[in-house]
């Protein structure tokens, strides 16, 4: 059951997730407890998937969000790092962990959305000295591995939610 996946699997010490819906099943990652991040699916009957492990440890925050072909998308930071990967709805790999942005800055949290066929983009929130200074950074992925450079969309706001599309604008 989930609770035993939770129980088991879940970093205690970094209690990072994020769920999503794909296919009419919740998606869930997080931290998993030998570094890495692991992806579960849970089906409307409560039929729970294997765990799906890929290395790459998040410290700081973890997005999970699925596009229009069924895959499931994962970004994450370890700190200064933002890092994403690609699984299909099988949990085979489709694209490999990628760094986004290997920035020298707290990532405080992350988020992401399909803007067109087959293109994420991912919003990440810096953190600076002063917290008036925060600023969110977006960069954008593609399914084939190609990273769009960041830049700062916003400055003096956190990063408190999911994105979402409502009548084609962002």
């Amino acid at each position: 059951d989930l609770e035993t996946v939770a129980t088991i699997n879940l970093n205690v010490s970094v209690p990072l997730y994020d769920v999503t819906l794909n296919r009419g099943e919740i998606v869930i990652a997080f931290a998993n407890i030998t570094s890495g991040t692991s992806l579960v699916s849970l089906s409307s009957s409560f039929v729970l998937s294997s765990e799906t492990a890929t290395t790459g440890a998040p410290t700081n925050a973890i997005a999970a969000w699925a596009d229009a072909t069924e895959n499931i998308w994962v970004a994450y930071s370890d700190g200064y790092t933002v890092s994403a990967y690609i699984k299909a709805f099988n949990m085979s790999s489709v694209l490999a962990v990628r760094v986004v942005d290997p920035t020298t800055a707290t990532i405080l949290n992350i988020a992401g959305i399909e803007t067109s066929p087959g293109i994420s983009t991912l919003f990440y929130e810096l953190s600076q000295a002063n917290p008036i200074n925060n600023r969110i950074v977006t960069a954008s992925l593609t399914n084939s591995g190609s990273v769009g450079a960041p830049y700062v969309f916003i400055r003096s706001l956190g990063l408190a939610s999911k994105p979402w599309i409502y009548d084609s604008t962002l």
